[in-house]
């Protein structure tokens, strides 16, 4: 039974569905300092985005999260960015926030005052800006706000208002039980009677073709024309089936994106297909979406029941996550006749590339695959128990010696084949259309897992403890005649590999080139740049024949190297994701072509897929968000960041907080900065958005700092000028008087002495 059981979970495993999605930030109520609700979402000019609180206004700029808590200590039902104005609804109170000249936000409430009055336990839900008009939306009441008059006009309903719409600056809402209507002039005008739609609350209502798509709660989408309500797509209608959705968007693109209760997110093209379905299981942290934005960069807000996510639908990236640990960490990858197999620490799996099937186990192969090689028309897999020939989903292992790590052609050698083992090199030798293990080449034992060919029967073996070796094989492959070991540095992670005709050995040092005629390595300067130093992380280099790209990893950048077109020095390009994030297992980097521009990466959970078409990187702007001061063991004071200031001479050390909106997961923003005035040189790269300068001397300053995001410096530099006086016994009148002192010290001197020496001469 024990023997079932463990069998089932297994099976169980592999027929649960992952599938490749886009890169999900997860932001706790612990990261943001806030409560778990979050209702509504928006942004404004400058990237900063705003969500509505349980607790307040909760801000994001992509360096920090602020809290503003609403003046009634309520929760935050609403937010809406208009033109400069962060506008906000809340228990019995709706008003806007401003920008003030210390960084920070100040409300001013536009229920004050008025000549109406809020009733008893009103909320306000929504909010929508149209022309000169901005609309606050409680479950009772409309209240219209003519921004240049600041006067209003109230819409009062006796029944349940669910949400208001605007749709091609027309505004809509339901009355529950009475149906849908638009506002004209301030007044309401119904335009779809209730008995149309059978008591369906509408989460949303879109413009397609000049009709109304009407989005319901429970029974899918349906579409309103020429007085007639009918099903809008069945297959839009049958994706949504069963779900109960809370709020949806249309996004730049056309594709509709609905947020639902417990079933996460659902995206449909703009004809109504699925494109996706994305839930707790494939990266969100909460399956209630209370909130959806899609920002000016294209990255998807999620303001759900317990947190806030973030994902970019048109990211180059996708994630393939391993939810179960069946897969393990992929150490190694390939593409045959459109199946994708990955190799990886607990065996080999595969399945038909493009389809959202999951992966297949390969029966036979659990345990540590090395490498995959499509070579002779065969798939050879390096594992642990040796070499596994893979054909139709199975796996033969050809008996011979354990633990393979590489295969390698043999020019002029068909029916031959190179292992580098855990113990030295053998043969493989194809005899009746059949691979079989021919013998160990004996005089070298060796682990070989980095070999290439100099010539057919020389060979250059690189063991990162112990150095890089030259072979000579007899001319049956049967035993080495001779070996050397080359006078250059061994180091951990380190790799050999052909490129261009030329082998390239690489570790911490740099990348070398062999010189075939002196049998050394020189040192290359312009690939070494790339990866030594503190840029180092592995040594492993991949060659893509394929596209003729030279692949590396450094400790910011995933990189290769492509021919120059009009000159010998080869283009370097730089994919700029951390080796923090790329989660790979480092030493053991992978990197696979799918297509021309797309490319696998083996994480240690699954693997990422790279576009090349749709990688843009572009700069962005640096901003100071804060500036404060303080003497010591005092408290910051805040100082208006937009004029100069001078500081008391006490008041000399400073605190700059400042930032750049930029939310891709897989970026790493880094900040530099220099203070002109004390030191002129700029800092080293640093992910520390603030900085702090304490006993400044007095004198004049000018604070600048500049970013690193995405691979691209920001697109300016962000400045603050600011000066310390000189403390009172430095000032001019100090200093004059010091002078007339010094003088009355030197006349009361001489006018001692010369009355001493007046009276010892009368004596």
């Amino acid at each position: 039974m024990k023997f079932f059981f463990t069998v089932f979970i297994f099976s169980f495993a592999l027929l649960i569905q992952s599938q490749e999605v886009p890169p999900i930030q997860v932001f706790t109520p612990q990261d943001y300092m806030a409560e778990d609700q979050n209702w509504s979402i928006s942004q404004d000019r400058d990237g900063v985005i705003y969500f509505a609180n349980n607790k307040g206004l909760l801000s994001y700029n992509s360096a920090r999260w602020e809290l503003f808590p609403t003046p009634n200590q309520s929760i935050l039902r609403s937010v809406c960015v208009i033109n400069d104005k962060i506008y906000s609804g809340s228990y019995m109170d709706f008003g806007y926030w401003g920008k003030d000249n210390l960084g920070g936000l100040t409300y001013k409430s536009l229920t004050s005052d008025k000549d109406f009055k809020i009733k008893e336990d009103e909320e306000f839900w929504d909010i929508v800006g149209v022309e000169d008009y901005i609309l606050f939306q409680s479950l009772d009441r409309i209240y219209i706000y003519n921004v240049n008059a600041d006067s209003f006009k109230i819409i009062d309903s006796r029944h349940r208002i669910n949400k208001i719409f605007k749709t091609n600056e027309t505004i809509y809402f339901q009355k529950e039980g009475y149906g849908i209507y638009e506002i004209q002039n301030g007044s309401e005008r119904l335009v779809i009677p209730e008995d149309k739609f059978s008591n369906n609350e509408i989460i949303n209502i879109y413009s397609i073709d000049n009709d109304l798509l009407l989005l319901t709660k429970e029974r899918g989408l349906f579409i309103y024309s020429e007085g007639v309500i009918s099903i809008w797509n069945s297959n839009a209608n049958k994706a949504l089936e069963g779900l109960s959705i809370y709020n949806s968007i249309r996004l730049s693109d056309g594709s509709f994106l609905f947020g639902t209760i417990s079933e996460g997110i659902i995206q449909l093209s703009s004809d109504g297909k699925k494109i996706l379905k994305i839930n707790k299981s494939d990266g969100l942290s909460n399956n209630t979406v209370l909130s959806l934005l899609e920002d000016n960069k294209g990255n998807i807000w999620l303001g759900l029941n317990n947190g806030i996510n973030i994902m970019n639908l048109d990211s180059p990236y996708l994630i393939y996550k391993d939810k179960q640990g069946v897969l393990g960490t992929i150490y190694t990858s390939i593409k045959v006749d459109n199946y994708l197999y990955l190799g990886s620490n607990q065996g080999l799996f595969f399945k038909r590339y493009g389809e959202g099937s999951n992966f297949n186990f390969i029966e036979g192969t659990k345990g540590q695959v090395w490498s995959l090689n499509y070579l002779k028309g065969e798939i050879f897999c390096g594992h642990d128990k040796g070499t596994f020939i893979v054909k139709n989903g199975k796996a033969n292992l050809i008996k011979g010696d354990i633990g393979t790590w590489a295969i390698k052609e043999i020019k002029d050698k068909p029916n031959l084949l190179l292992q580098g083992n855990y113990k030295g090199l053998s043969i493989l030798e194809k005899k009746n259309e059949k691979w079989n293990y021919r013998n160990k080449i004996d005089g070298f034992n060796i682990s070989s897992r980095y070999l290439d060919f100099i010539e057919s029967n020389q060979l250059l073996i690189s063991h990162e403890y112990k150095g890089v070796y030259k072979l000579n094989i007899s001319s049956e492959y049967k035993k080495i005649m001779n070996y050397e070991k080359l006078g250059i540095d061994q180091g951990p992670k380190s790799s050999i590999i052909k490129y261009q005709n030329s082998i390239l050995y690489s570790n911490r040092g740099g990348v070398y080139i062999y010189n075939k005629p002196q049998a050394i390595f020189y040192k290359d300067s312009t690939l070494s740049s790339i990866i030594e130093g503190d840029s180092y992380v592995s040594g492993k280099l991949i060659y893509d024949d394929n596209n003729n790209r030279l692949w590396c990893f450094s400790e910011s950048d995933i990189i290769f190297v492509e021919p120059g077109k009009l000159s010998e020095e080869p283009k370097i390009n730089k994919i700029p994701i951390p080796n923090q994030l790329r989660n790979s297992k480092v030493g053991y980097e992978n990197i696979l072509s799918l297509a021309d521009n797309k490319y696998l990466v083996g994480t240690a959970d699954g693997y990422l897929t790279i576009d090349l078409d749709k990688h843009k990187q572009s700069s962005k702007s640096i901003g100071i968000d804060k500036v404060s001061y303080r003497s010591l063991h005092d408290e910051f004071v805040l100082v208006n960041i937009n004029k100069p200031i001078e500081l008391d001479y006490k008041s000399n050390s400073i605190l700059f907080r400042y930032s750049v909106t930029d939310y891709n997961k897989f970026s790493a923003t880094k900040y530099k900065y220099r203070l002109l005035g004390f030191y002129d040189k700029w800092s080293n790269w640093s992910s520390e958005s603030q900085t702090y300068i304490e006993n400044l001397p007095h004198g004049s300053y000018k604070f600048e700092v500049k970013a690193l995001s995405s691979g691209e410096q920001s697109n300016n530099i962000a400045s603050y000028e600011f000066s310390i006086e000189k403390p009172w016994y430095l000032h001019t009148v100090a200093i004059i008087f010091y002078v007339l002192l010094g003088l009355a010290l030197i006349f009361l001197i001489q006018y001692f002495n010369n009355k001493y020496y007046k009276r010892e001469n009368k004596n």
